[in-house]
C-alpha cells in the first residue's frame, strides 16, 4: 500500500528486515542524536552502528506491526520511516509507534504531512482513535504531535521505565 501527499510517498512494506535495509535506516537514526540518547537512557551514545540497527530490527519485528517508509515524491529519496500498531495491544485503537524523519528534512512540514496522511488512512480503515507516546525528555516532539492535532491524554510510564506523555487523536469517519 502506498499513500501520496503533495510532497511525499509513504509506502507500507511487507517485512522490515527484507524491505528496509539497515544501511538506509542508519543515517536517518544517526541524524537525530538526541533521540538516540533518549532511547538508550543515557547521554553520550549519539550514534548507532550498523550491527546495532540490524539486531534491534530483528528483535522488534511483530506480525501486527506495519512498517512504512517516507520518501520525497519527486526524487524518491528516503527521508524517514516509522511503524504503526493496529490494533493497539491494549484496545480497539491504532498507535503510531515510531516516526523518524532525517534531521535535514525536519521543520519543513513533511512530518506533519506524513502524519495527516497516515491518520486519514487509519480513519478510512475504521479506527476511531490513534495514540502516540512521547518521552518527557522530548518536549519538541510533543509540540510536533500537538501541531498535528493530537491532544494530551495523561502521563504514563513506558515499558522501558521512561516517563512519557500519552497523546491521542480522534479520527473522523470517512465521509
Amino acid at each position: 500500500m502506498t499513500l501520496e501527499t503533495a510532497r511525499l510517498r509513504i509506502s507500507f512494506i511487507g517485512r522490515q528486515a527484507e524491505d528496509l535495509l539497515p544501511t538506509e535506516v542508519l543515517p536517518i537514526i544517526n541524524s537525530n542524536p538526541d533521540f538516540i540518547d533518549e532511547l538508550e537512557g543515557s547521554v553520550g551514545k549519539r550514534a548507532y552502528t550498523l550491527n546495532e540497527i540490524e539486531k534491534s530490527r530483528r528483535q522488534s519485528w511483530r506480525e501486527d506491526l506495519r512498517v512504512f517508509t517516507v520518501r520525497i515524491k519527486e526524487s524518491g529519496q528516503l527521508i524517514g520511516y516509522g511503524d504503526i500498531l493496529a490494533p493497539h495491544p491494549k484496545g480497539r485503537w491504532a498507535a503510531i509507534g515510531l516516526l523518524v524523519i532525517h534531521s535535514n528534512w525536519q521543520c519543513e512540514g513533511l512530518g506533519c504531512e506524513a502524519v495527516l496522511a497516515i491518520d486519514a488512512m487509519l480513519s478510512a480503515e475504521g479506527w476511531p482513535e490513534v495514540e502516540v507516546v512521547v518521552f518527557h525528555e522530548r518536549p519538541r516532539s510533543r509540540r510536533f504531535w500537538e501541531s498535528c492535532g493530537y491532544r494530551f491524554e495523561r502521563d504514563s510510564i513506558a515499558a522501558n521505565g521512561h516517563l512519557c506523555w500519552l497523546l491521542r487523536k480522534s479520527l473522523a469517519p470517512p465521509s
